[in-house]
Formats: C-alpha cells, structure tokens, sequence
C-alpha cells in the first residue's frame, strides 16, 4: 500500500473509550500514485472512512474490529 498511496495520512474524528474498549472513527486520504487492488494509478485523490473498536490489555491492544467505507473508497 505505500507504493500505491504513499502520502497516506488518517486523522481521528472521534474517539471514546469505556472500560476495556475504545472506539474510533477516522478518515485516511491518499494520492493514487501506484497500482493499487488491480487498479492502475489515477493520480487522483482518495478517502475513505473507517470506524473501529479496540480491546485492550495489558496496556496492548490484543483484539481489533475495523470496518472501511469501501464502496465510498471504489467511487
């Protein structure tokens, strides 16, 4: 993915933590600069939205659920 978008950056939106669990929303951004998922390069700007949960122990993160807008990033 670096090769394909190597001026990735992802900015929190929101972020809220109870007991063990934090839970996330963030936005990544990106120039199409190299073949990425069989599509050649675009030199067009991408995002995607994403939003996750992490359990933590331990001061570590030992599980992680993520779900990306992958429809929105394919548009």
């Amino acid at each position: 993915m670096a090769r394909s978008l190597p001026d990735s950056k992802s900015v929190v939106e929101d972020m809220v933590a109870e007991g063990d669990k934090v839970a996330a929303r963030w936005t990544t951004s990106a120039t199409h600069q190299g073949q990425f998922r069989g599509v050649s390069p675009t030199g067009e700007r991408v995002e995607v939205e994403a939003i996750g949960i992490l359990r933590i122990a331990e001061d570590r993160v030992v599980e992680s659920w993520d779900k990306y807008d992958t429809a929105g990033l394919w548009q």
